[in-house]
């Protein structure tokens, strides 16, 4: 055999494994960079959903805020309101007391005149 010709046949043996080899780290690199791109799409979705999240939420938080102040101002009236009607209710009932003793006074007098007059009569 020809040394030359063995030497050729391993140098275009070597060359076509260099060529596959070379290929397929082209392939695995274009799919690492569609995946790396993917990735970097979901990134920025991820940041943007994150963002829209905290900003709902600290909406969220502000009107959360409001509601507390809201019912504190409700419960101070309730207590208020509670407390005017109570005076009120027992300002009412010194009042039906009053009418009630006054009321048996006259009741007393008015039996106490009949009395005295059938006594006259």
């Amino acid at each position: 055999k020809n040394p030359t010709k063995k030497t050729r046949s391993d140098l275009s043996s070597t060359t076509n494994q260099l060529t596959k080899q070379n290929d397929d780290l082209n392939t695995r690199l274009q799919n690492t960079r569609d995946e790396l791109i993917s990735s970097q799409e979901q990134l920025t979705e991820l940041k943007s959903q994150t963002a829209t999240l905290q900003s709902t939420n600290q909406t969220l938080v502000q009107q959360r805020s409001q509601l507390k102040e809201e019912v504190s101002t409700l419960q101070s009236r309730i207590q208020m309101m509670t407390s005017e009607h109570q005076d009120q209710q027992k300002q009412k009932t010194k009042r039906i007391t009053a009418l009630e003793t006054e009321l048996t006074t006259e009741k007393n007098t008015a039996n106490k005149l009949r009395n005295q007059l059938r006594e006259l009569n």
